[in-house]
């Protein structure tokens, strides 16, 4: 017999009397098996004890026809084979340290799941249980819990999930600057998080550690203010986060203008408002340093104590409101004689290259077509650079020097034609009507003849093989006449060379 149920089933001969006696021989229950019929005379009966029976409990069944003859007695054993009933929760939230709440089945065990955590508790008469908590169990928790009965029937779970009332952890956050790519920090683990920052929203999620990295589109000005939140298990946001970008950007190196040795201040620009600091370092090994502050404009000048040789190091940094230092700016007091150059062309009939520099002693270096010479300026700043041949006309030419941190140089030039000449031991003289130019071979010479009088009259004439051009003239040259000459091959053009005939 099922014990839940305390009724004793089966069938006996129909209308038949049923007697059913406890252990000590007490009727406990009786009845008529007049119930459906089975066939061969029999019919079901279903007795309900007058009596409760207890698992375990053995019962005797008997049945007494209408002629009073007895059957032979059946024993019953009371049984439990019903699973308990889902046990009823009452509800939990993340402020509670007990879990309770209905069972089915008096003296039945409770086992309460939580993640890893197992807990055991068990059913009074009343069918209540309750299980005491070390801590309240965080919001948003699913709890399992499962009844037992003593036959080991074990129920279905009953899940239900802890009431977050507890607003998350506010988290921790990193600093953010002006150049950051990212806001970092802290929080509840796998939390979800929010940030703010401007009009932007960005969202992320914290990891198993709790540590989270929010990745921006931009970077943010100085002062622009950071809201950051955490929602976790329990569901509730916590309370913001509120911080500001920070200037964590450092100046660029202050930018100072070139200073003399004859320089009685430094000037130069940078942020507006930085600190600049400038030091001086002097041969012997001493340094003089000064600081000043830059204007609204970043725009400073510093006055000098006094006048600095020419090779003095200078640095200089700046330092912007936030403290942030700038790179170290690196230059030298220079020679108060600007540093030019100047070279004489290079003909196709040179073998070296002529020049002058402003400054003695200084490196020099020329170069002709795909060849780099090199030699120094002497004490009076010339220099001469043997270019070891002769190069075609058109081939490009350039120099440049370096002294003290500054660059000069000469580009774009070509070899020209050679300068053109009058033949050895014929200078025109007043009445010659043939003029005879050197050049180079197969150049195109340019003669203008320009009288003392206004007039000019421009004649061409090409060079043989051997480089000469003969000019024949309608009109004999006259005292005070000019020549002018000069020639071209390839579109390059030699210098002018100039006579006045007296």
């Amino acid at each position: 017999m099922e014990v839940s149920e305390q009724i004793v089933k089966g069938s006996a001969e129909t209308g038949s009397k049923i007697e059913v006696r406890d252990e000590k021989g007490d009727l406990v229950g009786e009845g008529v098996a007049n119930g459906v019929d089975v066939g061969n005379g029999q019919s079901q009966f279903s007795i309900h004890l007058t009596q409760p029976a207890n698992i375990g409990d053995k019962l005797t069944v008997k049945a007494v026809d209408e002629a009073g003859n007895e059957s032979p007695t059946t024993t019953v054993s009371v049984v439990d084979t019903v699973k308990p009933g889902v046990p009823v929760v009452n509800p939990l939230n993340d402020t509670m340290k007990q879990i309770s709440g209905k069972g089915s089945k008096v003296g039945s065990q409770i086992i309460v799941s939580i993640n890893d955590q197992v807990l055991y508790g068990k059913v009074g008469p009343d069918k209540q249980f309750t299980i005491n908590l070390n801590q309240p169990i965080p919001g948003g928790t699913k709890v399992k819990v499962v009844e037992v009965d003593t036959q080991n029937n074990r129920s279905d779970p009953a899940i239900v999930t802890v009431k977050g009332t507890v607003k998350t952890e506010i988290p921790k956050v990193n600093e953010v600057g002006d150049s950051s790519k990212t806001v970092t920090g802290t929080a509840e683990p796998n939390s979800q998080i929010k940030v703010v920052l401007g009009q932007d929203l960005y969202t992320t999620k914290a990891d198993n550690n709790g540590d989270f990295v929010v990745k921006l589109n931009t970077t943010y000005p100085k002062n622009t203010e950071v809201n950051v939140t955490a929602t976790g298990q329990s569901g509730i946001e916590s309370d913001p986060v509120k911080i500001v970008v920070e200037d964590t950007t450092a100046p660029g190196a202050p930018a100072l203008n070139t200073v003399l040795k004859t320089s009685t201040t430094i000037s130069g620009s940078t942020e507006p408002f930085a600190v600049v600091r400038v030091s001086l370092g002097l041969p012997n090994g001493s340094t003089a340093s000064y600081v000043k502050k830059a204007d609204q404009n970043g725009n400073f000048t510093i006055d000098l104590a006094r006048n600095f040789p020419m090779g003095t190091t200078i640095t200089a940094t700046a330092t912007d409101e936030s403290n942030n230092v700038s790179p170290v700016f690196q230059s030298m007091v220079m020679d108060s004689q600007k540093l030019t150059m100047s070279l004489s062309p290079v003909t196709s009939q040179d073998e070296q290259a002529i020049g002058n520099v402003s400054r003695p002693n200084v490196d020099v270096t020329v170069k002709v077509g795909d060849r780099l010479f090199k030699t120094k300026s002497d004490a009076n700043g010339s220099f001469v650079v043997d270019i070891e041949r002769r190069y075609p006309i058109g081939t490009p030419v350039s120099a440049y020097v370096t002294s003290m941190g500054e660059n000069a140089e000469i580009v774009n030039q070509l070899v020209e034609p050679r300068l053109p000449t009058f033949e050895t031991g014929k200078i025109p003289a007043v009445g010659d009507q043939m003029i005879v130019i050197n050049a180079d071979p197969d150049s195109l010479v340019t003669m203008t003849i320009q009288s003392q009088h206004g007039g000019s009259d421009v004649l061409q004439q090409m060079a043989d093989s051997n480089g000469q051009a003969i000019f024949r003239l309608k009109n004999p040259i006259a005292s005070f006449d000019t020549l002018d000459c000069y020639s071209e091959v390839d579109g390059v053009k030699s210098h002018v060379s100039s006579v006045i005939i007296f």
